[in-house]
């Protein structure tokens, strides 16, 4: 299974995470809370280490 990890993972790593967090920043509110969904439901030890845990999930139905 792919993980978040495994991208931050090797050269460049930090880099690669911090454009796929500004793309999907500029692609505005509902792009947010969809990775912040994501996150917290495919790497919940990540997602409580970023503080992700307090935020309360967005439905996007």
């Amino acid at each position: 299974m792919w993980r978040i990890r495994d991208m931050t993972e090797g050269p460049g790593g930090a880099n690669k995470a911090r454009d796929l967090i500004r793309t999907v920043r500029m692609k505005g509110d509902e792009s947010s809370w969809r990775m912040i969904n994501w996150i917290k439901s495919r790497d919940p030890k990540l997602a409580e280490r970023l503080g992700l845990n307090l935020i309360e999930p967005m439905d996007m139905r």
